[in-house]
């Protein structure tokens, strides 16, 4: 075979993998667990705790290892960011905490941040992804957690992409009484013949509480489909200080439904892709510089 030859089979054979590599998203900052055996597919579509399931957190060997303890003030912006430039048009990303430093399947994550549209970015295509900022809200109490992140796509197969990393909160609250009193990360996907998102809409999400923020004006937020929606709508609230068992899944997502948590922050949320959106007009932070630059927002490539 002549030289050129297999030097463009060559060429070939690593933009394919390269491709591949980043045909998919994960966390990049704040540090996530076990970064050097996460990869960037999403989770596996069982349900939670069956065999096979690595729900939450991608759940493996090592998934658990600390790389780097991600410190944080409450109040203050934080940088989140993402590698990988198959951003699947976007979708709703939920931010939350446990209190468990290797969480299992039965664990609770607390919502206190969730985007519904233009996460990872606010775009068609897969056009890489855009940073954000958010803040751990002032009413956590100061202590190890682990922070999660999950993102229903809106584009392409029905999945839910979640990473967890580590983090030390400080400057907030003696007590866990604002963290009881937040929702429960809506957790659906899992599997989607259960309770399945719906294709080319951003996931509505049905107990939010008051930490909703809306970035997508094109795409409306569509309630799941699926017999056990329901059920996975009232254990947003199930248990919460002030919450109730029920759950609606058609519940507005700008306004905390009755008998649910109100999760209203005690110090205002960071601005999500620059500017406030309409239903958080109460003070909401500047953008603020990425690491590598430029303001929080902005779109940025995959590496």
């Amino acid at each position: 075979m002549p030289l050129s030859t297999i030097s463009a089979l060559a060429f070939a054979f690593a933009a394919y993998f390269a491709t591949v590599g980043n045909a998919h998203l994960m966390l990049d900052t704040p540090v996530p667990y076990g970064k050097d055996s996460l990869d960037n597919s999403p989770l596996v579509n069982a349900k939670p705790g069956s065999p096979g399931a690595n729900y939450p957190c991608k759940l493996r060997s090592g998934g658990y290892d600390i790389t780097s303890e991600n410190h944080i003030t409450a109040g203050e912006d934080q940088v989140l960011s993402f590698v990988g430039s198959a951003s699947h048009g976007g979708g709703t990303c939920q931010l939350g905490l446990s209190t468990s430093r290797s969480p299992g399947p039965t664990d609770d994550f607390k919502a206190f941040q969730i985007y519904e549209g233009g996460c990872p970015i606010n775009g068609d295509g897969n056009d890489g992804t855009s940073n954000f900022s958010y803040t751990i809200p002032t009413g956590i109490k100061n202590g190890q957690y682990s922070l999660a992140w999950t993102w229903y796509n809106r584009v392409g197969n029905r999945e839910i992409y979640m990473n967890c990393a580590p983090v030390t909160v400080t400057g907030g609250s003696d007590t866990t009484d604002f963290y009881d009193s937040l929702p429960n990360m809506y957790v659906i996907n899992l599997p989607t013949s259960e309770c399945s998102t719906v294709e080319s809409s951003n996931q509505l999400i049905p107990n939010p509480g008051n930490a909703v923020m809306k970035k997508d004006s094109t795409y409306s937020a569509v309630a799941a489909s699926g017999p056990s929606c329901a059920a996975s709508a009232a254990a947003m609230t199930k248990g919460i200080s002030g919450g109730s068992n029920g759950g609606s899944n058609s519940s507005p997502a700008t306004s905390a439904p009755s008998g649910s948590a109100t999760a209203l922050a005690s110090s205002p949320p960071a601005s999500y892709g620059g500017s406030p959106p309409s239903n958080m007009t109460s003070g909401a932070a500047s953008a603020v510089s990425s690491p590598s630059g430029g303001e929080i927002g902005n779109s940025a490539s995959g590496s």
